[in-house]
Parts: C-alpha cells; sequence; structure tokens
C-alpha cells in the first residue's frame, strides 16, 4: 500500500512538471510584468558558444523563471508563506508594523562609493544624497532585525550634514516604495538652496493636488506580497502657476514637452513616472520666458525627478543621469564651463552601482 502511494505521489509530481514545463512552451512569452514593474526574460538563442560557457543555461533559467505560468500568483503565495513561518522579510523587503514596505540594501562592492565621491569632488560640485528609506525607518525595523549600517562615514562632512538633518526633520517616505514624497522632496529642496545661496520658494507658494491614492511602489512590487495586505501610497504635486510652461527637451529622442507632469502615466502600474515622465539620459529644462537666467548643471537618478519642479524656479537646467549616458558624455558635460552651479543628487543605490 505504501508503495502505491509513493509512486502515485511521484506519477503526480511528474505530471505537474511535465505540465508546467509544456504550458511555459505553449503560452505566448509575457514582455513585460505590471506587477514588478520590468522587463521579462525572453527565450535565449542557442550558440556553441553560449553553451560552452554556460551562457545559454543561465539564460534559460531566467526565462523559465520569468515566464512560468501563474507567477505573479505563486510569488504572492511564497511571500506569504514566508511570514507564516515568522521570517521577517519578503524577497528582501522587510514587512513593518505601521504598514511601510523597507526594501533591504545590498551593495556588491562599496568601492565604487568611494570612488565616485572622489570624483564629485574633484569637479567642485555640490553632492546631495538622499537618505534611504530603511535610514527614516529604524524605529519601525522588527526587534528581531539588527540594523548598525552608518553610511555617513562615506559621505564629505557637509553631505553628511544635510543628511542626518532630513533624518531629524521628521520627513517620510512613501511606504511602499524607495522614493521620498513630494513635501519631503520640497524639504530637500530647501536643503539644496541653502547650499547653492538661493531664497526657496516657502511652503505656501505652492499648491499641492493629490493625483494618485492608488500607488504601490517599487518596494510592494519587490516585495511579491498581494495587494490586499497593502495600503497603497498617496501620490500629490507641489503645483505652482506658471509650471506648465516650462520646456522639456529629450535629447535622446529629440523629442520636446511642456510642463513637469505626466499624468497619463498615472493610469500605469509605474505612477511614479508622473514626475517628468520617467529617467533619461539628457534632459533640458527651461523657463517659457526668453530672459537669461543662471543654469545649473544636475546629475541626478530618479530621486531628484520630483525636486526639478522646484529647482527649476531659480535655473535653466542640463539634466543628466549617469545610470543612462556614456562615461565620455558625463564628462564631456562636466567640462562645460557655461553653468553657473553644478550639483549631483544621486542615492547610495546609484553611487554604489555605477562608475561615472
Amino acid at each position: 500500500m505504501k508503495k502505491i502511494k509513493d509512486i502515485l505521489f511521484l506519477l503526480s509530481l511528474c505530471a505537474v512538471i511535465l505540465f508546467f514545463g509544456i504550458a511555459i512552451l505553449l503560452m505566448p512569452p509575457r514582455e513585460f510584468s505590471a506587477k514588478e514593474n520590468r522587463n521579462l526574460a525572453k527565450a535565449p538563442k542557442i550558440s556553441v558558444g553560449s553553451l560552452l560557457n554556460g551562457e545559454y543555461f543561465t539564460a534559460l533559467g531566467d526565462f523559465y523563471k520569468d515566464q512560468f505560468p501563474l507567477r505573479d500568483s505563486f510569488t504572492a503565495i511564497h511571500s506569504l508563506a514566508e511570514l507564516s513561518l515568522g521570517k521577517i522579510e519578503c524577497n528582501g523587503v522587510i514587512p513593518t508594523a505601521d504598514g511601510k514596505l523597507i526594501a533591504l540594501p545590498k551593495y556588491d562592492d562599496v568601492s565604487l562609493i568611494r570612488r565616485n565621491l572622489i570624483s564629485i569632488q574633484a569637479n567642485k560640485s555640490i553632492l546631495y544624497v538622499p537618505p534611504r528609506a530603511i535610514d527614516l525607518a529604524k524605529e519601525s525595523l522588527p526587534s528581531a532585525y539588527c540594523f548598525e549600517d552608518d553610511v555617513t562615514h562615506f559621505l564629505p562632512k557637509d553631505t553628511a550634514k544635510l543628511f542626518n538633518q532630513f533624518l531629524d526633520s521628521g520627513n517620510s517616505y512613501y511606504n511602499t516604495d524607495h522614493h521620498w514624497t513630494t513635501h519631503s522632496a520640497y524639504f530637500a529642496y530647501t536643503q539644496i538652496c541653502e547650499k547653492l545661496q538661493i531664497t526657496p520658494y516657502p511652503k505656501d507658494f505652492f499648491k499641492p493636488e493629490t493625483v494618485s491614492e492608488n500607488f504601490y511602489g517599487t518596494s510592494f512590487s519587490k516585495s511579491g506580497l498581494p495587494s490586499a495586505l497593502v495600503s497603497p501610497d498617496i501620490i500629490e504635486l507641489y503645483r505652482y502657476e506658471g509650471d506648465n510652461g516650462f520646456e522639456l527637451y529629450l535629447h535622446d529622442t529629440n523629442q520636446s514637452f511642456s510642463g513637469f507632469y505626466h499624468y497619463d502615466a498615472l493610469s500605469t502600474t509605474d505612477k511614479y513616472r508622473v514626475f517628468l515622465g520617467g529617467n533619461y539620459a539628457h534632459l533640458s529644462v527651461k523657463a517659457a520666458e526668453s530672459k537669461e537666467r543662471p543654469k545649473l548643471l544636475l546629475v541626478k537618478d530618479s530621486f531628484a525627478n520630483s525636486l526639478i519642479p522646484f529647482l527649476a524656479l531659480h535655473y535653466d537646467i542640463e539634466v543628466i543621469d549617469p545610470r543612462y549616458c556614456t562615461r565620455a558624455f558625463f564628462y564631456e558635460q562636466l567640462k562645460r564651463d557655461d553653468f553657473d552651479n553644478r550639483l549631483f543628487v544621486l542615492s547610495f543605490d546609484t553611487l554604489a552601482s555605477k562608475l561615472f
């Protein structure tokens, strides 16, 4: 009797494996995961070289992992199972008791941070490094999780001072995303204005506009948790008279558009794209009026997308994202002598993953 049960179990297991194996081959491959907000792996092309060096089998594994039928459902089940077993994280994300989803930072090579900071300081630029979501959520982390990762020792004293001022200010990030809220971006703007020696516009100059009450960000996507268990975030814009008149020129595609906000992004999964429409290698921001204004070189990652509408009140801006441009182009822009100020707004994730 026991042997029959074992045989039936093995046959059932083989049937399940065979079913999903065939289903992956028969189903049309998905190109994009809305839940994870990323492109999915495609079926790899076979070649003698890729077979010999193992690249084909690695790519094949990624393809099967990304194209597995009902993948989002199984990912959610896996995350729930992890929590039910008493684990404090899901796929590198810690759900906290007060509703935050905190992505754990993972840096493969911290030496990149030091090398990038040396390069930035050599160019006599102002550096602003936003705190990480986990830095702001220390008190919300589970007691079983020990977090003593003080990253300010990497930073120049002036930058570390701004970093700690932000931590002490009571500002916060989205609960489901790694970015700061627009309210917190405004606070960063006031800090940066002090470094640039300009006067920030007061908060009552801006008119807050809620554009989404259903925002699930990158930390939510990474966690794999079902949306029924996570409260969404609210996206708020700080509008002001004339902000639709700014002219933005996208050098990547030779396209122009007016205003900072792309409302069509609010109907997609990646609602954070409402700020500028996304990330670009090179973007020019100019006021509609023809008068001469000071020029700012802004080297940034996605944190600055919600910051640019504030800075544009003072400067015409050349925006460079080093994650998407070549090093040659990046240094070509740094050598230009027509900028009144140079500002770097880069997260630790960018400093630790991209050599400038």
